[in-house]
């Protein structure tokens, strides 16, 4: 039923960016005061047990601070559980793209095969352990993750990543792999699913702003981000095919 996939061969992914344009005091106070930049990336799934996890951080700013990464993906499993504020680290991880299986086996340890749901990222569990699981980008040439969810025995995951990339400017300390539900300081939601470039502005007093597009949103300190980062199934555009509900197709046809 399964093909094995030796390598993922798909077609190149293409760099995104993000350009935050601050002043001369913003960028002052932002390195005298501790400051980091925390970024998350957004994905579709119908488990309700998952959490968001810090993707990248930032700790040296210009008054054009400049983000860039590829949709380039990897599958992870690990021994860590998922809290809020906990890390979770990938104990084994394989390079895949959508429409592609991970087998998971003893200790974790997996295989990529062809799967069926073409605009999503499936993860199966071939053995009656328990295991958190999750997919990771590539940001700044490192392949991290980005999300995390249960894998109980004999069961999959299906999960699709999604062009939004949520960015705060915060004191707290965390690492990346870090499972949050809210921050401290307000955020940004930045919706990249038609281009691959936006601009920002972040004042240190007035916060983050833009043209006014409908294309990026503000949330409010403390806000809850796990239903802003992880979407339930719903006609959103994906990385990998146009507006559609990414992880409905295929799902039933794996299980």
């Amino acid at each position: 039923m399964f093909e094995k996939q030796s390598s993922v061969t798909s077609v190149p992914a293409p760099t995104q960016e993000i350009l935050i344009n601050m002043d001369g005091t913003t960028v002052q106070i932002l390195s005298t005061e501790g400051f980091s930049l925390y970024g998350f990336k957004a994905v579709q799934s119908t488990q309700q047990g998952g959490m968001p996890l810090v993707w990248f951080t930032r700790e040296e700013f210009s008054p054009v601070t400049h983000l860039e990464w590829t949709s380039s993906m990897a599958a992870y499993t690990s021994f860590d559980d998922i809290a809020a504020r906990r890390r979770v680290r990938a104990d084994f991880s394989a390079d895949i793209a959508c429409g592609q299986v991970l087998h998971v086996t003893d200790n974790g340890i997996g295989e990529v095969f062809h799967g069926n749901a073409p605009h999503a990222v499936s993860i199966r569990n071939m053995t009656k352990d328990r295991f958190t699981c999750g997919i990771s980008e590539k940001v700044h040439g490192e392949m991290l993750p980005i999300c995390a969810f249960p894998l109980h025995g004999v069961s999959m995951e299906v999960i699709a990543p999604i062009q939004k990339v949520l960015l705060v400017f915060t004191n707290e300390r965390l690492s990346p792999g870090t499972a949050i539900t809210a921050l401290r300081n307000q955020s940004v939601l930045v919706d990249l699913s038609s281009v691959n470039q936006r601009q920002l502005i972040y004042h240190i007093d007035k916060g983050w702003s833009w043209d006014r597009g409908s294309w990026a949103s503000c949330h409010p300190p403390n806000s809850n981000l796990v239903p802003v980062l992880i979407e339930v199934p719903s006609q959103v555009s994906g990385a990998c095919g146009v507006a559609r509900s990414l992880v409905g197709s295929g799902v039933q046809a794996l299980l």
